[in-house]
């Protein structure tokens, strides 16, 4: 930059100056001393000292390129303007070098390095432009103070090294003074801490730490306090778990306080030594020990041992209140488990009780007495409850009775079988009495609308269990009914046979899954009378037959018996019946035959179940329709307006997957036969395979044809295993068996 402006000493003709001569503005004259007087100014700026090389070349390039080079005033006024610049810096720099000059004692100067922090300052100064230099200029006295301030504290902390101070560059005294102010904050730290804890620390160990943070550096100074910080939480621990200390112990470490550190631990190690003896030993030897458990006691033993000095102290002292406490609970318990041994087994007392004791106290306090309070509250209610329920029940039972709509032996069995029943068993009875007693209403109005010469010779219809009055009903009737064959039983008779049958399918079916229950259970006996209830209501139930021959072999009830004759022909029976194949198809067969007849029912209010047609008869028929497309057949608008599934069932198949049964049977064998009352929870749909939509007749009759399809299967069956065992079956009689099976019931069963 200074060698470009070295040459501006003289200018030439510019083509702004060549076009005024040639526009006669000027002539050679004038532009001789235009540019004599801007080699005169360019020349100025070259040699003044007050502009650093950037405002030089910032001056020049504006003489060059932007004062107009054919006014000569215009020239001249730009001279003036950096006269006036440069008179402004030049009396910046004497007020800088003047203050600096006069404050020298602040500033470090070091012969052996070279060093002369004030002269630094100024050639500093000197390199900057205008604005930086007026900056520097506004600072310089704040900055001096500081600098002064900064020896001061320096000279504090180092009285002894005055002319070494003065040798030291500003970051270098400060630095100095940070360095300084943080050892003195170290040992200041340590001797807070000595003081805060005078017990922690002996007089020897206060002196050795004081000594040995005077003699290191800032670094092993931070090292050190460190140390005494992660020591002290020890040392308070141990401090105050001393004090804490009986006599007793307070004398196995004499002058505990006044000990180093590491003959701190071992004394405190001995103490606590005799602390978890003397609390094993109270443990075990303490009056109300009972009351915890081994565990228990264990466990609170671990935990002691973990403990501090001063916590083992506690825990001591707290032990004879603590095994109070747990007396406290224990009799609780007890005084509950007393309330609760009205109404529950031994065995569950007993199990109840060893789960208790060998708990540990919260789990006692906020676990098993709450939930023990609520069972034995529960306990109650539920005594009472069943109190009125079985007085409810017994009315009953007289009632019907007394209007011989059941027989004596029929109440002492229900009875019998009540005592074993659970809440909900009992809750439903009673509250379905009238429907479960409708079968035997229904019977007894058949038998009392028999001519009654027919009825006094058969008294002992009213002594009867359920088939055996049905048996007695039926053949009078069909006794009559020969005598005029043209008779047909009337429509009402006909649905009052036909919902006693129903509901004696649905209390089969709930005997064999409470029977299924109790052998899961191991509850043989129970097993035995739900079977043995079974068939009172129907003798010839093969199921029943055969699991009570199975349970009988489990309780060691039965003995071999020759597999010959009736014997192994029920045997092979029930045997035929497991078979997988049968299985399958009884399975369908109970869908198919429920869903028939809950559709015909369905079928005699409301027409034929066809999705489509039937919703056309709604309002809602438009959004019915939209819905069907929507949901491809699956679904349909029912007559509250809401989604309802269809239930499709195929009537070409045999056989079906546990995973379809499943779903059939849910709504179907679960919600839909509830009552004799009750109508199809769902829209039940027939189809073909190829997606012909049929009526429930249509259903029935595949029903039919599988029932036929099982007798033969079942046939077939026992003539095999027969064969395999050599034994002789009469067909005819098996024939005669299989036609009499009510297969409806005994799938219901299964």
């Amino acid at each position: 930059m200074a060698n470009k402006i070295d040459n501006f000493d003289k200018f030439d003709v510019s083509e702004n100056q060549a076009r005024a001569v040639d526009q006669k503005k000027l002539d050679s004259y004038d532009v001789r001393e235009i540019n004599s007087e801007r080699s005169a100014l360019a020349r100025s700026i070259r040699q003044a000292t007050e502009f650093n090389d950037g405002e030089k070349q910032y001056y020049f390039e504006a003489l060059a390129n932007e004062v107009d080079d054919t006014n000569l005033s215009a020239i001249r006024q730009y001279k003036l303007q950096v006269d006036k610049d440069r008179q402004e810096i030049r009396g910046m720099i004497e007020s800088y070098t003047g203050i600096i000059n006069k404050n020298r004692d602040a500033f470090g100067i070091d012969t052996k390095r070279g060093l002369d922090a004030a002269d630094e300052y100024i050639e500093d100064f000197m390199k900057l432009d205008a604005a930086g230099k007026r900056e520097w200029l506004s600072a310089l006295e704040n900055d001096i103070e500081e600098r002064m301030e900064m020896l001061r504290r320096a000279k504090e902390l180092m009285p002894d090294n005055n002319d070494y101070l003065h040798t030291l560059r500003r970051s270098e005294v400060k630095n100095l003074v940070g360095e300084m102010e943080k050892s003195k904050a170290h040992i200041r730290e340590a001797e807070k801490i000595f003081a805060d804890n005078s017990e922690a620390f002996s007089e020897d160990e206060k002196k050795e730490l004081t000594e040995q943070l005077n003699d290191s550096t800032r670094h092993d100074q931070a090292k050190i306090v460190n140390g005494i910080r992660s020591e002290l939480k020890e040392r308070k621990e141990l401090t105050a778990g001393y004090n804490a200390l009986p006599d007793k112990y307070k004398s196995l470490a004499p002058g505990f306080n006044t000990l180093p550190l590491d003959e701190k631990r071992n004394a405190a190690e001995n103490v606590e030594n005799e602390l978890t003896n003397d609390y094993r030993n109270l443990q075990r030897s303490h009056p109300l020990n009972k009351h915890i458990s081994e565990d228990g006691k264990d466990q609170a033993y671990a935990y002691f041992k973990e403990c501090d000095l001063k916590d083992k102290v506690g825990a001591l002292a707290k032990l004879d209140s603590q095994f109070k406490l747990e007396q406290k609970l224990s009799d609780e318990f007890e005084d509950l488990l007393k309330k609760l041994g009205k109404n529950e087994k031994p065995a569950k007392l007993e199990k109840l009780r060893l789960d208790f004791y060998k708990s540990d106290y919260k789990k006692k306090k906020e676990e098993l007495i709450p939930g023990l309070k609520k069972v034995a509250k529960e306990s109650v209610e539920t005594t009472t409850e069943e109190k009125r329920l079985t007085e409810n029940y017994k009315k009953m039972l007289d009632k019907a009775v007394e209007k011989k709509h059941i027989a004596k032996i029929t109440r002492e069995k229900s009875l019998k079988k009540w005592a074993k029943e659970s809440m909900d068993y009992k809750r439903e009875t009673v509250d379905g009495f009238e429907a479960l007693l409708a079968p035997y209403t229904a019977l007894f109005e058949r038998f009392t609308a028999l001519p009654e010469n027919l009825q006094k010779g058969n008294e002992a219809f009213f002594e009867a269990g359920f088939h055996r009055k049905l048996e007695m009903v039926t053949r009078l009737e069909e006794k009559i009914e020969s005598a005029d064959k043209n008779k047909k039983p009337e429509k009402a008779e006909k649905k009052d046979i036909e919902s006693a049958e129903k509901i004696s399918k649905k209390r089969i079916q709930d005997l064999t899954n409470r029977a299924t229950t109790a052998e899961r259970d191991g509850e043989f006996e129970d097993a035995l009378d739900y079977y043995k209830e079974i068939l009172d209501m129907d003798p010839d139930d093969i199921i029943a037959q055969s699991r009570i021959k199975e349970v009988k072999s489990k309780t060691g009830q039965s003995k071999e018996k020759d597999t010959t004759g009736k014997d192994a022909e029920s045997a092979l029976m029930a045997e035929a019946l497991r078979q997988q194949d049968v299985n399958k198809q009884r399975e369908y067969f109970t869908v198919l035959s429920v869903a028939a007849d809950e559709t015909k029912s369905s079928e005699a209010q409301h027409g034929t179940i066809v999705a489509a047609k039937r919703q056309k008869d709604s309002e809602d028929w438009e959004v019915a329709e939209a819905l069907e497309k929507y949901t491809e057949g699956s679904s349909v608008l029912n007559k509250e307006g809401k989604a309802e599934e269809i239930l499709t069932i195929n009537t070409d198949k045999d056989t079906v997957s546990s995973e379809v049964l499943s779903g059939m049977r849910r709504p179907i064998v679960s919600d839909i036969i509830k009552s004799s009352e009750q109508t199809a929870a769902k829209f039940i749909q027939f189809k073909n395979s190829s997606g012909q939509k049929l009526s429930g007749a249509e259903g029935q009759r595949q029903a039919d044809y599988i029932e036929e399809q099982m007798k033969a299967n079942i046939a077939g069956n026992v003539a095999d295993m027969a064969e395999r065992r050599k034994i002789g079956i009469d067909e005819d009689k098996l024939e005669e068996i299989l036609e009499k099976k009510d297969l409806k019931k005994l799938d219901m069963a299964a």
